[in-house]
Order: C-alpha cells, then sequence, then structure tokens
C-alpha cells in the first residue's frame, strides 16, 4: 500500500468516527449544558450511550489523527518527518493552519481527564460540556486534512 492509500485508508476510518460523534452530538446536544449531577438526573439509557459514544469516539478520532494521519500526511506533503517529534509535527500544522497547538493541547487534557475512571462527575460534566461544544473543532481538523490531501492527490 502506498502512502496516498494509506492515507486514504486513514480518513475513511476518521470519517467513521467524525459520522459517530455527530450522532451521539444529536441526543447529548439538547442536555448541554450537563450539571455535576446529570448521571442522576438523566433516566434516559440512550442518551448514556450517546454520551458514551461521543467520549469514546471523540478520544478515538484524537488518537487517531494523532497517531496516524498527521506524520503520514505530512510525508505525503514530502515534509522530512522521520527526525521530528511529535511536538514539532503539530507546530508544522499549525503554520499550515491547520490546528491550534493550543487547543490540541487542551483536547489531549480532557481526553486524558476522561480516561481514568474517576468518579468526578463535575470534571466529567465539564469535560463532556468542552466536547459538546468543541467537537466542531476536531472534525474540522480532520476534513482539513483531507481536503488538502484531496488537492495535493489531483496536482501529482
Amino acid at each position: 500500500m502506498d502512502i496516498s492509500q494509506k492515507l486514504q485508508s486513514y480518513f475513511e476510518t476518521a470519517n467513521n468516527h467524525i459520522v459517530m460523534i455527530k450522532k451521539a452530538l444529536k441526543y447529548v446536544r439538547p442536555y448541554y449544558p450537563l450539571e455535576s449531577d446529570f448521571k442522576e438526573k438523566i433516566e434516559d439509557d440512550i442518551l448514556f450511550f450517546a454520551l458514551d459514544s461521543l467520549v469514546f469516539r471523540f478520544a478515538k478520532l484524537q488518537d487517531w489523527l494523532g497517531q496516524k494521519i498527521f506524520k503520514t500526511f505530512l510525508q505525503y506533503e514530502e515534509y522530512p518527518v522521520s527526525d521530528i517529534n511529535f511536538l514539532e509535527v503539530i507546530k508544522v500544522l499549525e503554520k499550515e493552519n491547520i490546528l491550534d497547538l493550543d487547543m490540541w493541547s487542551v483536547f489531549r487534557g480532557i481526553r486524558n481527564e476522561l480516561a481514568h475512571d474517576y468518579p468526578d462527575y463535575a470534571k466529567i460534566a465539564q469535560s463532556i460540556n468542552f466536547i459538546i461544544i468543541h467537537s466542531d473543532t476536531l472534525i474540522s481538523i480532520s476534513t482539513k486534512l483531507e481536503t488538502q490531501y484531496l488537492k495535493i492527490k489531483k496536482l501529482k
């Protein structure tokens, strides 16, 4: 599989995560903002599954972008990536107006916060509220990368 095919496959997976995020948001948005006692107030099991799916898919999309797409995309652009660390990759993508370094750092913090099973529902609610507000930002990172990939592919 060449780098273009690999990148195309990676974007297909990212788009699957995006579809699931958008579906979960349809159920979750009417309950925004969640309060620290959201777990006791919500009796709708579908909403709980939607919250779980939203958190899971947000984390998966972020991981997928960071672990698979970012460096492969830069390689496709013929940027030398073999000797650069992840922070340098992020800085290059920021220079290309793909993402904002500070926001990406916040995304990582939110993802890490929700990866732990601590029963601090105030923090969980705050993190989920952040995801509800900023999912479009994460999705736009993937969309910008895919759009740029398709433009480059046409030129090659």
